[in-house]
């Protein structure tokens, strides 16, 4: 009950006072994008574009509907992040407690306070959080429809933001360095790896068509636009990201999930985020807001 008027508070305050800051500079290129479909864009794939196109198409471009989708992508967060602490091992208070967190991070507000890719990525790595923890307590035999739904949720991650990618190279450790690498010897991992393949597909052959074009831009933007802060500076700038008083929680949730036995089914979640902090350490700190919500749901249960 606590996780859905949480997520009813965060979805209620996006929108109230979401719309009274003007159209942001990202909606206005995306809403340009949604007038030119392609199967990609110079810094994107097209999966948000397209979801775009089809929401304008029925409730137009005002304000208030720009904001509806990532207002609800923020109130799926507040769900799904409660539900991990659950998954986890957590009860109602760690549940509650996961939920309430992320109302607390300014960054998430930030984030699916205006319509982009971003809003949405957020639910791509969370539901690969769940699959991955349902994984780890399954026999490879039993584990076929869960391959196959992760396959789906990581090619279709891919076509909504690159970085997905370093969701997938977190699960290959992950694959390697736990009990999971017993499902290895089957066939249901690369199942799941030619079905998220076989999604992304598209933009790879528009990338090809096009010379590259992604490649490129963040070539540009790690050599004039992003600013390294390094190992240190890079972790620091989670605290304020997700908030000062949400360290006390995912600090300890992650040695939670590194260290405790009774983390066992969880480990892989804290080696994901490890890959994706090595992955984003050079860009902007906001990139790793999606693999830290692991990291609330398991301070939640830590708390509990």
């Amino acid at each position: 009950m606590i996780a859905w008027l949480a997520a009813l508070a965060f979805f209620g305050l996006q929108m109230v006072f979401g719309p009274r800051y003007p159209v942001f500079r990202d909606e206005f290129y995306y809403l340009a994008c949604a007038d030119h479909l392609a199967m990609g864009y110079v810094d994107h794939p097209p999966l948000s574009i397209l979801i775009l196109a089809a929401w304008r198409s029925v409730f137009g471009d005002s304000i208030h509907s720009l904001r509806v989708l990532p207002s609800l992508a923020g109130g799926a967060i507040v769900l799904l992040t409660s539900a991990l602490a659950g998954a986890l091992g957590g009860g109602a208070f760690a549940r509650a407690l996961a939920a309430v967190s992320v109302l607390a991070a300014p960054s998430l507000f930030g984030i699916t306070g205006f319509y982009s890719m971003n809003a949405f990525d957020f639910l791509f790595w969370l539901g690969t959080f769940h699959l991955v923890l349902r994984l780890s307590r399954l026999e490879p035999a039993a584990a076929t429809p869960t391959w196959i739904t992760l396959g789906v949720v990581l090619g279709l991650g891919l076509l909504n933001k690159i970085s997905v990618l370093a969701l997938g190279a977190g699960l290959a450790v992950v694959l390697l360095a736990t009990p999971l690498r017993s499902h290895l010897k089957t066939r249901r991992p690369w199942l799941a790896a030619a079905i998220a393949l076989g999604l992304f597909a598209p933009h790879i052959v528009w990338q090809i068509q096009n010379d590259w074009p992604t490649a490129e831009f963040v070539s540009n933007a790690g050599r004039n636009k992003n600013v390294s802060l390094g190992p240190w500076g890079f972790f620091t700038a989670q605290i304020l990201d997700l908030g000062p008083l949400n360290a006390l929680f995912w600090i300890p949730g992650l040695v939670w999930l590194l260290a405790s036995p009774r983390a066992r089914a969880g480990r892989g979640l804290g080696i994901i985020f490890c890959v994706a902090f090595l992955a984003f350490m050079n860009g902007k700190a906001y990139y790793l807001a999606p693999a830290m919500l692991a990291l609330l749901a398991a301070g939640a249960v830590v708390a509990e």
